[in-house]
């Protein structure tokens, strides 16, 4: 990805962490929501139970839950949670008849605000405590493994919702797995 696509990357998701939208250049020509059917919403929104997996390995790793284990525990249960709720289109037509934006609108903000506190969770730990070289570069192999579905069901045009539903399936499958190793072997 050359460096001015990552600077366009970066700014997009910013801008969408922030509830402002897309920039004008990657929204155009887009509808400004993506509207699943129900195999899409089940398939996206099933896929994001996988978080649970890391909120299990938090239970487990530790002999003695400590806090650390608690909050990263209570913290993929909400990502699980919401994200189910936000991409199995809780709020949309393919389940209510007709589709409730502002509702619609919250889940994903809440699902983009989770998902990135909890990977700060994860990584940031991960990224201050490197003492061994293969240990930083398979961290970063992993990482870049997990992202590279979501960059792909990000660019993924709006009129292709199975494209977009098998990409971010793929997205909650490596990166829940990714931070369940992390969990259990970093």
């Amino acid at each position: 990805m050359p460096v001015h696509h990552i600077g366009h990357f970066l700014e997009n998701h910013i801008r969408l962490l922030l509830g402002m939208g897309a920039s004008d250049k990657m929204a155009k020509g887009k509808h400004p929501e993506r509207i699943k059917s129900k195999g899409q919403a089940l398939l996206a929104g099933g896929s994001s139970l996988l978080y649970f997996l890391p909120s299990w390995a938090f239970v487990f790793d530790e002999p003695i839950m400590n806090m650390w284990s608690i909050v990263g525990c209570v913290l993929f249960a909400c990502v699980a949670i919401v994200s189910a709720l936000s991409d199995g289109g809780a709020a949309e037509s393919a389940w209510l008849g007709t589709t409730n934006f502002a509702i619609t609108r919250i889940l994903r903000l809440l699902d983009r605000w989770l998902a990135t506190i909890a990977g700060g969770f994860i990584v940031l730990p991960n990224l201050t405590s490197f003492v061994e070289m293969h240990h930083s570069l398979v961290f970063l192999v992993i990482c870049l493994v997990a992202v590279m579905p979501l960059h792909f069901a990000r660019k993924t045009p709006h009129h292709d919702n199975w494209k977009w539903a098998a990409w971010h399936t793929l997205w909650h499958f490596t990166s829940s797995v990714a931070v369940t190793l992390f969990i259990l072997y970093l």
